[in-house]
């Protein structure tokens, strides 16, 4: 099971462990997105600090139309198993998508504070 918390802004908040190619994980504390359809989302520097490397670009549907993103491989600790993973280049947020969710049941108490449970099924 993962834990974490809901934010003030009302964000569900996890953190999980996240390596590069050498395998040493650090643990970031990721936003809950369930409308992002990828694993995982990281910003530039710290794609850069975990030396992910580089699998391509992939064209994204966003809100503002479509956009060409940057693809790496990374490995995140899940459910006490590591698994490999896609991780998209952002400008900012670290968030935590619906296909890293897939086969688990995500539980958020939606109040400051609140409890935000992840379950494998």
């Amino acid at each position: 099971m993962i834990s974490g918390i809901v934010s003030i802004y009302l964000q569900p908040l996890v953190s999980v462990p996240v390596a590069g190619p050498n395998g040493v994980f650090h643990s970031l504390r990721f936003v809950v997105d369930t409308g992002f359809a990828g694993a995982l989302a990281l910003p530039t520097p710290l794609i850069q600090q975990l030396n992910l490397s580089y699998q391509g670009q992939e064209t994204a549907s966003q809100v503002l139309g479509e956009a060409l993103m940057n693809i790496y491989a990374g490995l995140a600790l899940w459910h006490e198993r590591t698994r490999p993973v896609e991780v998209v280049e952002t400008d900012g947020a670290l968030l935590l998508g619906a296909d890293l969710l897939r086969g688990s049941k995500l539980t958020a108490s939606f109040h400051p504070g609140g409890a935000v449970l992840i379950e494998e099924e």
